[in-house]
């Protein structure tokens, strides 16, 4: 038997405790790569974590599913053509960049993943 195929995406919030002296990691490290197609995409309205996962499975990644119309969006198993408008107009909206500074001067990485099995 083959075994089950599955898909999991998601983000963590990482931090430096170096000032309290519970060091997770030795040194503060860097964001994920083209995390800013990540935090864009799950900050769209309508998109949770349920959504966010069948865009990943669908598109292979954050920026193709940022980049897809809306009638390729209204094709994903589970968001109907009103969801993909939606999806569409507030897809840029949310400011990826300030969210990196704050979390850079608050000692915090963001850690994209995706795990396949």
């Amino acid at each position: 038997m083959e075994p089950t195929k599955c898909k999991t995406s998601g983000l963590i919030y990482a931090f430096h405790l170096d000032k309290l002296q519970l060091t997770i990691m030795s040194k503060p490290q860097q964001n994920s790569v083209d995390i800013e197609k990540w935090l864009k995409l799950i900050r769209t309205d309508n998109v949770g974590p349920v959504t966010f996962a069948k865009l990943i499975k669908h598109f292979g990644s954050p920026g193709r599913a940022l980049g897809a119309s809306v009638s390729e969006l209204a094709k994903v198993d589970g968001i109907g053509f009103k969801t993909a408008k939606q999806i569409a107009a507030t897809r840029n909206k949310f400011d990826a960049t300030a969210e990196l500074e704050l979390a850079g001067k608050l000692g915090v990485w963001i850690i994209s993943f995706i795990r396949l099995c």
